[in-house]
């Protein structure tokens, strides 16, 4: 699987009134509705299967520039693997896509709250993150 830039814009980002992004510095490249996770001071890089992931990134970021992470209590626009009814928790996955199957012991990061469409090469839904 690979990760197509059209599927999700900067702009697809939704944000609740009075939550924010956080700063963090981006390890490689990292996509706009990609998740997350922590690798350093700082430092985020997308998640792999099992990974506790920490938000999702707001906008695209090369290697070494700062990048927007929203967290818990954010309402996203994110990239998923399938096409996940309303109500499904998801975890973080491969290429910073967010899945429904708990690959190890890794937390819950959200909850779909508009089903997924499909896009060019992946689904992307909207999703409070947790």
């Amino acid at each position: 699987m690979s990760w197509d830039t059209s599927d999700i814009n900067d702009n697809d980002i939704i944000t609740q009134d009075g939550v924010f992004a956080y700063l963090f510095t981006a390890s490689g490249t990292i996509y706009a509705g990609q998740a997350v996770k922590i690798v350093d001071d700082n430092t985020v890089v997308v998640t792999s299967s099992g990974d506790d992931g920490i938000g999702i990134a707001a906008m695209t970021a090369t290697h070494g520039n700062q990048l927007g992470i929203f967290g818990p209590g954010n309402i996203v626009v994110t990239a998923i693997a399938g096409n996940y009814p309303v109500g499904t928790s998801l975890y973080a996955g491969d290429y910073g896509l967010m899945v429904s199957s708990q690959s190890s012991s890794e937390r819950v990061m959200g909850l779909v709250v508009k089903a997924g469409v499909q896009s060019s090469t992946n689904y992307k839904a909207t999703v409070l993150l947790i």
